[in-house]
C-alpha cells in the first residue's frame, strides 16, 4: 500500500486528490494547504486529514 499526502489543494491540487482517491493500492492520508477556506471546503468534501505548520 502506498500512503500519500498532498501538498497544496489548489484548483490542480484536487485533481491530483482525485486521481490519488482513484487508484487501487493508494491510500491519500492527508493534505497540507495554508488556506483555510480551501483547507476546509477539502477535508469535508474528501474526508480527509488536514495537516498543518502545527501538524
Amino acid at each position: 500500500m502506498l500512503k500519500v499526502g498532498v501538498f497544496g489543494v489548489g484548483h490542480l491540487g484536487k485533481f491530483h486528490l482525485n486521481n490519488w482517491k482513484e487508484m487501487a493500492g493508494v491510500e491519500l492520508v492527508g493534505f497540507f494547504d495554508p488556506n483555510d477556506a480551501t483547507a476546509k471546503d477539502v477535508t469535508d468534501k474528501y474526508k480527509i486529514k488536514r495537516y498543518n505548520e502545527n501538524w
